[in-house]
């Protein structure tokens, strides 16, 4: 993570577009330093994760949370029961979305927030770390669209 946070003061030249995001994908892809491992980039020591379990986004829904009814839900949109939410944007807009999204939630609670055992997350921990151990492992692909149609217990 320090190399991350140091990316902007240490190399101005590099191009961040999203600023800590970029930065940490930087440092994982681009093989400009040597770690006490000896290892000359980080591609051999993370795995990526779901990005809905760490940064889900509204997708195909309004600001109150219904789905809107065309809306396909992906593998990085939020769905019910998920542990957060990311509020793209910026100035009054983002903050009309989360204000909209916190009252349907105080109003309507139930539907979004769930027992750890009654959302997905069990099943598709245990599926990504069956998936990473295995010999040859799933495709990413595979894994970034984990559950994301799947039906909740």
């Amino acid at each position: 993570m320090a190399a991350a946070l140091s990316v902007e003061s240490l190399r101005p030249d590099v191009d961040l577009k999203y600023s800590e995001q970029s930065a940490i994908e930087h440092v994982v892809h681009a093989g400009d330093f040597v770690s006490r491992a000896g290892l000359s980039t980080y591609t051999d020591g993370y795995a990526k994760i779901p990005q809905r379990w760490i940064n889900a986004y509204l997708g195909p829904r309004h600001a109150d949370g219904r789905r809107r009814v065309r809306g396909k839900i992906s593998g990085n949109s939020v769905i019910e029961g998920d542990l957060l939410l990311h509020f793209a944007g910026n100035g009054l807009t983002k903050r009309e979305r989360m204000t909209t999204f916190m009252d349907m939630l105080s109003s309507n609670s139930g539907a979004w927030e769930k027992e750890l055992v009654k959302t997905k997350y069990p099943t598709e921990i245990a599926k990504f770390w069956a998936a990473l151990t295995q010999e040859n492992g799933k495709p990413e692909s595979e894994l970034s669209d984990m559950g994301a149609n799947d039906d909740v217990r």
